[in-house]
């Protein structure tokens, strides 16, 4: 199925620069080894070697040099890449420990609180160094020469937008940061003096900005700065509750995907007709790639669904796999056919380490989706 496409590149290598045919050889599958070399032979597929031999020019000091960059062990080849590194130090509930997390959470919310208290407190721009109100009766007065005093903001008074929004945002900041430093120290020793310090700290922020703020903007200044402690943790909650309403949307579709039960998910559409849309907010897996590699490869689900989000075929779930690579891999021959239908293209997708559904098939000896 996939080479018969002709779309796909047969001797396409992935990140470890290796060939469909060199993975055969690699990783020998379950059965129809050798039916699967025959038709990648048939289809020209040949070894990274006999690629780069055919490729480079006939004198040998190029010869040698290409045959040394290719070598998968060599640095070039085992650099790895940015999702790699996203991967490995991605939070892993198995291996990092809760009091290390705390930790590296509470350095980042100090990091914060002190960025945005000293920015505060010495706004850009600085203060002004003298008091000036232009005199009305001579016409000095000007644009660049608005009436301020000593010790305000000289950005508040030249361009009042931009001090409100820098001003707003920086309290937003700040006000997180000192929530989660409290959240962070619950039931610590010395709690009733360290809560002390983060109120001493809020009202010394809160005093500064106000002071800073020119008179015209004293009031939402005032305002803004006292109303933040106490909305940011509720709004903080109304995002997690929100965030798990998606959770629980996401898992209701996943089971309509293992189960590929078509009119359960018409009735979930018709309770929410954004379903699909929000699903892919909350998750990096779409119920395609459930479906797809759901112990029956439910085909008509499949069909529903690319459908409704033909995009979903092209979506790489977090460990880096499109539905193509997943059909592929588990021999649903009918799904591959199905999301070939959408996009013939698709065949050429890479994955994780440069992968396409090719390299799987071959790796599980999936002879029906090869031809």
């Amino acid at each position: 199925m996939l080479l018969g496409s002709r779309l796909l590149e047969v001797n396409a290598t992935n990140q470890s620069g290796l060939t469909a045919l060199d993975l055969l050889l690699i990783f020998p599958s379950e059965a129809g080894d050798r039916e699967i070399q025959e038709i990648l032979c048939n289809a020209g597929a040949m070894r990274t070697k006999d690629v780069t031999l055919s490729s480079i020019p006939s004198s040998p000091e190029p010869f040698n040099q290409t045959l040394v960059n290719s070598t998968p062990g060599t640095p070039q080849a085992c650099t790895p890449r940015t999702d790699d590194l996203v991967e490995y130090f991605k939070f892993n509930k198995g291996r990092d420990s809760p009091g290390e997390t705390r930790t590296a959470l509470l350095v980042i919310a100090v990091l914060v609180a002190t960025a945005t208290f000293q920015v505060g407190v010495n706004p850009p721009g600085g203060v002004w160094s003298d008091n000036y109100i232009p005199d009305q009766n001579n016409g000095t007065s000007s644009s660049n020469n608005k009436a301020h005093k000593a010790g305000r903001s000289i950005l508040g008074s030249l361009n009042t937008t931009t001090f409100c929004l820098f001003m707003f945002f920086n309290s937003v900041g700040f006000s997180l940061s000192l929530h989660m430093i409290n959240m962070l120290t619950i039931k610590f020793p010395l709690q009733f003096e360290l809560q002390i310090c983060i109120a001493a700290m809020f009202f010394t922020y809160n005093t500064a900005v106000t002071a800073l703020a020119p008179d015209n903007l004293w009031l939402f200044l005032t305002v803004v700065t006292s109303s933040l402690p106490a909305i940011m943790p509720l709004l903080a909650k109304s995002v997690r509750k929100y965030a798990k309403m998606l959770r629980v949307l996401v898992l209701n579709l996943v089971r309509r995907a293992l189960t590929g039960d078509v009119q359960k998910l018409h009735q979930l559409l018709g309770e929410n007709p954004l379903t699909l849309h929000t699903v892919s907010l909350a998750s990096s897996e779409n119920p395609l790639h459930v479906a797809s590699a759901s112990a029956y490869g439910h085909i008509d689900f499949v069909k529903e669904i690319t459908r409704l989000r033909p995009d979903f075929a092209k979506e790489l779930n977090e460990d880096g796999f499109s539905p193509m690579h997943m059909a592929s891999a588990n021999g649903y021959l009918e799904v591959v056919m199905e999301l070939m239908k959408v996009d013939r293209k698709l065949c050429r997708l890479q994955g994780r380490e440069n992968k396409t559904a090719l390299h799987l098939a071959v790796i599980k000896g999936r002879v029906d989706v090869i031809k």
